[in-house]
């Protein structure tokens, strides 16, 4: 320890060390001993005096506590479902914590299963003594109200601190097939609760129809008119309606999931009031619209109008779609867009196009995952977005759910922010072997020698693609099965007689399911040139698909250049041995 002591690091200013340990912490503080902050306080008296003198690296508290292993008995905590045998322990851990915390607000975290071991209570105790210092509490609706009946210091404290919340996420699940909601632990949570959330800003709700009560009332009496920030992970037309027509002061709204809605209650919708958020700024929505049938969130769509939006979210959805509710959502309410955030999976280009068109003021941009070289070439001719300051172009936080790691086009994203007069700042993930040479594409996909732009902050991570390819599970017999799935079934075998489909409609299939054809394609691509040792008669069944690509003559489609890399994938598949 003593050499550790003297080692350079520890030279450093106190405040740089206790900055360099808040980098390293990315979790809150877990009441277990394996956890960051304690790891770095075993390790020499100096740092353990660093980490408990600095109460920013303490404010964010977690308490993942279950009282019984349900097989082995033992009481445990934490994640990994790591066994702790002395609740002593943990109490003496959190004491610590909220010492080295000093006064500083508090945001605290619940995951509680029924707590029927008294030993657990010690815990809770220590938390007591600091309610008045909580200013966000996430809980388990479900089994939190145990506490609040079976601790009735607790429940007082509760009640009397709860006018400092400013952030309260209440978790739930929710089973659109029973009706059993609101359960009677939600009833008693929001009794204890919603009388005293008198700076209550932002409310979190992950299913909304579980805290419901159709038969008293149609909402919770939380204070919706203070309710300046508010997400829902799941809800019912009538619960949506109803709370945000409550919502006077709302500035975000994120829904986080969408379900398809039952298609008896879809023609209700046109007769509803439409909603009127004036003062809403944010809006996270998923635009899932497949087969006939509408979602809850696109059936909310129709009534939004939202003249005061700014920035607007669409994630990941897993049918395809456009994002054409968010266009009809802007068109109605007339709003100027300056952030637009969008995961493509699944998202048409030209759909991105249609929307940019309506955005002349639009400030900041951000892509994640596949993007076309196409939308760049319209940045650069100035069609679009001529008052972007910042681009980004990232990875995609789930690729699990696809094939192939989706490259962007460097080339033509470096052309197009030449272009852009009002560009400040440019953010580009890619692989580490696009910038050597080891993946090619055509030119516009490849980084360009001269890529500093006056005026313009560079960012461009590379990873390595073989440890992409690991983080996102990508194998070859799922491109493979994908692959085949999508040229050979969805666009050959679905018609009598494959041979003799014509190439119009061939390239109508294309058309709509562009973007799967587009990342199968260079994700084919990739993988041959990196593994150039597979034999031929494996891929033997894809050239056939890949002609009949060849043969579609359709200008649309021709822009996207696709069939450059259709052409490239053949010359890369060996000749099969006879």
């Amino acid at each position: 320890m003593s050499c550790i002591s003297q080692s350079r690091c520890n030279r450093l200013p106190v405040e740089i060390l206790a900055r360099i340990f808040r980098f390293s912490i990315l979790r809150p503080v877990a009441i277990y001993e394996p956890e960051e902050r304690w790891t770095i306080c075993r390790v020499c008296r100096y740092w353990r005096n660093i980490m408990l003198h600095t109460p920013l690296l303490w404010d964010d508290i977690s308490l993942d506590v279950w009282s019984k292993d349900p097989i082995s008995g033992e009481i445990y905590s934490g994640t990994n479902n790591l066994h702790i045998k002395d609740p002593l322990r943990a109490s003496e851990l959190l004491s610590t914590a909220l010492l080295a915390s000093a006064q500083r607000s508090l945001h605290v975290t619940f995951v509680c299963g029924p707590p029927t071991n008294v030993a657990w209570l010690p815990v809770f105790s220590v938390l007591m003594e600091h309610m008045r210092r909580i200013r966000s509490l996430k809980v388990d609706a479900r089994t939190f109200h145990h506490l609040i009946d079976n601790v009735s210091i607790f429940s007082w404290r509760l009640a009397s601190e709860a006018s400092h919340l400013e952030v309260l996420e209440l978790v739930d699940q929710y089973d659109p097939f029973q009706f059993e909601y609101p359960s009677e632990a939600n009833v008693a949570l929001t009794q204890s609760l919603v009388p005293h959330l008198t700076n209550l800003h932002t409310l979190i709700l992950r299913a909304l129809p579980a805290f419901c009560d159709q038969d008293l009332e149609l909402v919770p009496p939380f204070p919706w008119h203070q309710i300046t920030h508010l997400e829902i992970e799941c809800f019912t037309r009538d619960d949506i309606v109803d709370v945000l027509s409550r919502c006077s002061r709302l500035r975000a709204l994120v829904l986080r999931e969408d379900y398809f809605a039952d298609f008896e209650d879809i023609a209700p919708w046109d007769i509803i009031e439409p909603v009127h958020l004036e003062t809403l700024r944010h809006l996270r929505i998923p635009v899932i619209h497949a087969n006939s049938q509408l979602t809850s969130a696109h059936l909310l769509s129709t009534l939004l109008y939202l003249p005061a939006l700014e920035s607007i979210e669409v994630p990941r959805i897993w049918v395809y779609s456009d994002l054409e509710i968010v266009r009809d959502i802007v068109l109605r309410s007339g709003c100027d867009l300056k952030t637009i955030d969008v995961d493509m999976l699944h998202i048409s280009d030209v759909s991105v196009e249609r929307l940019l068109k309506l955005t002349p003021n639009l400030n900041k941009l951000v892509f994640r995952g596949q993007v076309s070289p196409h939308l760049f070439g319209l940045m650069k001719s100035n069609k679009m977005v001529p008052n972007l300051r910042e681009l980004y172009v990232l990875f995609a936080e789930d690729q699990s759910g696809t094939v192939g790691l989706p490259l962007p086009p460097l080339g033509a994203i470096f052309d197009a922010a030449r272009s852009l007069r009002c560009l400040r700042s440019l953010h580009v993930e890619t692989c580490k072997e696009v910038l050597t040479g080891d993946l090619l594409g055509d030119d516009s996909y490849k980084l360009p020698l001269d890529f500093e732009i006056p005026g313009v902050i560079i960012r461009v991570d590379t990873p390595l693609y073989s440890e992409l390819v690991a983080k996102f599970k990508l194998y070859f017999r799922d491109v493979k099965k994908n692959l085949l799935q999508v040229f050979t079934d969805t666009f050959l075998n679905t018609f009598h007689g494959a041979a003799h489909v014509p190439s119009s409609r061939i390239a109508e299939i294309v058309r709509e399911n562009f973007v799967v054809v587009n990342d199968r394609l260079l994700a084919f691509e990739r993988f041959l040139i990196l593994n150039p040792d597979v034999p031929g008669v494996e891929l033997f069944g894809y050239k056939g698909a890949l002609n009949k690509l060849l043969e579609i003559e359709d200008g649309q489609l021709d822009r996207y250049r696709y069939k450059e890399t259709a052409a490239r994938i053949l010359e890369l598949i060996p000749p099969n041995p006879r």
